[in-house]
């Protein structure tokens, strides 16, 4: 009996997990997101941190909210 609840439990948190992402998908990027969306589309994670562009959209962001 406890292996049937241990199935049904894992079965429901794939599934919850696989809507979420379904639906994440699909919502859009928000307009003052995109181009640092964009960037972070390109990222190879170099070793330049100082003049990464999603850096650099992040603090810009920082300041935006300030």
């Amino acid at each position: 009996m406890s292996y049937i609840i241990s199935i049904l439990f894992v079965t429901l948190i794939i599934s919850v997990y696989l809507i979420v992402s379904f639906y994440n998908k699909k919502t859009p990027i928000p307009e003052s997101c995109h181009i640092a969306y964009t960037e972070a589309q390109d990222c190879t994670l170099c070793a330049k941190r100082n003049s990464c562009g999603i850096k650099l959209a992040m603090d810009e962001m920082k300041e935006i909210k300030k």
